[in-house]
């Protein structure tokens, strides 16, 4: 399928995928079935992007696990042995101003044991049990504490504020159902006069279902802990407000399988999805909106800056939709201490505040730069639909190498676009990557171009559109693929297929590049800052038509096969490479230690 990028759109409007508007402004990608959206009819600059929280619904289906033997089979509660008769012991917490109705034990059951003091009800079982909670309190709680025991918790209209301390606390390591009962709205708010880890806190597995709505507001530090890991599952939709520290923390990993996740992280250095393990999007539509600023964590004797999912070890993303805001200094959109593998799905970032420095005159270790996605790992995309916008500095960090074999990656950033500490491949997959004032895409090794179709835009020398480490003796090859890079290649590129160079170009003209008779690539150049020349080359020898029109819808409405014709042909000379550059040297890792 051919593309038709238009750039201005990009940098004006590429973001209105994460709006509030429902699901029937999402097109299904009909190569991947990720998804796009439709653009607004006005443009939005980049400045203001168009993330918000998501209102709409979803349309969703789910399949529960048939092997007994996966970890994952125990978090459905519907697969229990004991579901079907309801589990054995089904306890009703009904909530009232200064008080609880607990009703469904029985006089004399030694396996229950209930302390009780106003509206905040603690059970001590010796059983697994049902416990469902309705009603409303200004100041209560409900703990879960005894023996090593499940306990399945459904929600069923309860509206639950506790002026010391958690709201639901389930005190023993065993698994959590959390259900939110179909049709039913849920509030639940924590107090700060006690030390807790969350607004609802499981010391266990922590599994989340249902077709209600639960919303949580953290004053004191997360929304939801678990100190092992989160299932959220499809069809569940909740809104988290986290003013103290992070939305959602698992001291294991967090997996997002669907339904809709909104977190508004307003706190200093807080994360929307915190994982000290792995983080897993595989469905749903999550979005979180970060404007917290950075600190300095004297613990851990490092920066520490907002982010709106971290993870500690890796980051997989295989389907779903994620959208990522973070206004406040140091934020990031997503951060991975290790890898990031994108399959398929959904992203779109922004970040749009300054640099966050501790202290003044100290290296960099003592700062956090905003970037969209950071790994300190490899990056691996090989499907999906992605677009990240970075104001203040990169778009996207790979401390390891970068591999793009499939997908469609759209990116936008005041520094470099798409930065590699290591080898940067494109071996398939459309990109583009636009930088307003550094590198297009720039790796630190070796940069290899076999095959995809790309556009690069890059500014004048010692910058260039690819850039490659020569200072170090590594090299850009270009070997297969379609590709526009304005603003040059590398000094010194190796080019076994060749290049061509047209070295007058209009901004806001369109143009459309040919593989032979077959269009590879139709776009608008945009009317910003850029370097020159334009540089082009395709599996056979290309011609370069100015001023066309186009058919078809552009991407960011939709998916189309665009045709192009009118314009003039520009005239193509030889290129052998080499607009300057500087040899990859302008990575900057953003911080050493302040890496959170």
């Amino acid at each position: 399928m051919i593309r038709l990028i238009y750039l201005e759109l990009l940098c004006l409007c590429l973001f209105s995928a994460c709006t509030s508007n429902d699901d029937d402004n999402l097109r299904t990608n009909p190569e991947t079935g990720a998804s796009s959206s439709s653009s607004s009819s006005s443009a939005t600059s980049a400045s203001t992007l168009d993330i918000q929280f998501y209102t709409g619904s979803l349309s969703e289906t789910e399949t529960l696990p048939a092997d007994p033997t996966l970890e994952a089979y125990n978090d459905y509660i519907e697969l229990d042995e004991d579901y079907a008769a309801g589990w054995a012991n089904a306890i009703y917490i009904a909530y009232s101003e200064g008080s609880a109705e607990i009703t469904g034990l029985e006089a004399g059951d030694a396996d229950f044991t209930v302390e009780q003091t106003g509206a905040h009800v603690t059970i001590t079982a010796q059983k697994k049990a049902h416990y469902i909670l309705s009603g409303s309190a200004s100041d209560g709680s409900f703990t879960i504490d005894g023996a090593e025991k499940k306990a399945w918790v459904t929600l069923n209209g309860l509206t639950l504020s506790s002026t010391d301390g958690a709201v639901i606390n389930k005190v023993s390591d065993k698994r959590l159902y959390l259900e939110l009962a179909d049709g039913t709205a849920n509030t639940l708010s924590d107090g700060t006069a006690s030390d807790h880890k969350a607004t609802v806190f499981s010391a266990g597995k922590l599994a989340v279902s249902g077709k209600g709505t639960l919303t949580v507001t953290a004053n004191y530090k997360n929304c939801i802990h678990s100190s092992d890991y989160i299932r959220i599952r499809p069809y569940t939709r909740m809104m988290l407000y986290a003013n103290a520290n992070n939305g959602i923390k698992a001291n294991d990993s967090i997996v997002v399988e669907g339904g809709i996740l909104n977190i508004q992280v307003s706190s200093t250095a807080g994360k929307g999805l915190s994982s000290d393990g792995y983080v897993k999007i595989r469905g749903g539509r999550t979005t979180v909106i970060t404007s917290g600023g950075g600190t300095w964590d004297s613990a851990d004797n490092s920066t520490s800056a907002c982010a709106g999912i971290k993870a500690d070890i890796d980051y997989e993303q295989s389907g779903g939709t994620v959208c990522l805001k973070s206004t406040g200094q140091g934020g990031k959109g997503l951060s991975t201490d290790g890898a990031a593998y994108i399959y398929n799905g959904t992203m779109r970032i922004a970040t749009t505040g300054s640099k966050y420095t501790y202290g003044s005159g100290r290296s960099s270790d003592y700062t956090s730069s905003p970037k969209g996605i950071k790994a300190d790992g490899n990056l691996l995309i090989s499907g999906g639909d992605i677009a990240v916008s970075s104001s203040q500095h990169e778009g996207i960090e790979s401390k390891g190498t970068i591999t793009v074999s499939g997908g469609y990656v759209y990116v936008n950033a005041s520094d470099d676009a798409m930065n590699s500490a290591g080898n940067f491949t494109i071996s398939g997959g459309y990109l583009m990557g636009y930088s307003t004032g550094n590198d297009g895409l720039d790796a630190n090794g070796n940069f290899y171009i076999q095959g995809g179709t790309l556009l690069a835009i890059g500014q004048s020398s010692p910058e260039v559109a690819l850039d490659a480490n020569t200072e170090d003796g590594c090299q850009l090859y270009v070997t297969d693929g379609n590709l526009v890079a304005i603003g040059g290649l590398e000094n010194g590129a190796n080019l076994s297929q060749s290049c061509y160079q047209v070295s007058s170009f209009s901004r806001g003209v369109s143009y459309a590049l040919y593989n032979g008779s077959a269009l590879a690539l139709a776009f608008t150049v945009p009317s910003g800052n850029m370097g020159s020349p334009m540089v082009v080359s395709t599996s056979s020898t290309p011609t370069l038509s100015s001023g066309v029109t186009t058919s078809g819808t552009p991407f960011w409405t939709g998916y189309g096969y665009p045709s192009a014709s009118g314009g003039n042909t520009v005239t193509l000379s030889s290129y052998s490479g080499g607009n300057g550059g500087m040899g990859g040297g302008n990575f900057n890792p953003g911080g050493g230690p302040g890496r959170r």
